[in-house]
């Protein structure tokens, strides 16, 4: 993804204030918060783990299983 995607995609999701993740992209998304070398790789990365870190994140299980 370019640079001028990737800003525009977080540009996007500024506006949601709860991500709702099952438990398989919960575990994928996880990083940004966990990974300070992820921020590290550019300003735009470190843009992106600072909005993420900024909002709630919702992990949930179907019922039944």
């Amino acid at each position: 993804m370019d640079d001028e995607v990737f800003a525009l995609y977080t540009d996007l999701l500024r506006s949601v204030g709860t991500f709702l993740y099952g438990r398989r992209r919960y575990e994928a998304m996880a990083v940004w918060e966990t990974d300070a070398a992820l921020a590290a790789q550019s300003d735009l990365t470190a843009d992106e783990r600072r909005f993420r870190n900024g909002v709630v994140h919702l992990r949930y299980r179907p019922l039944g299983r």
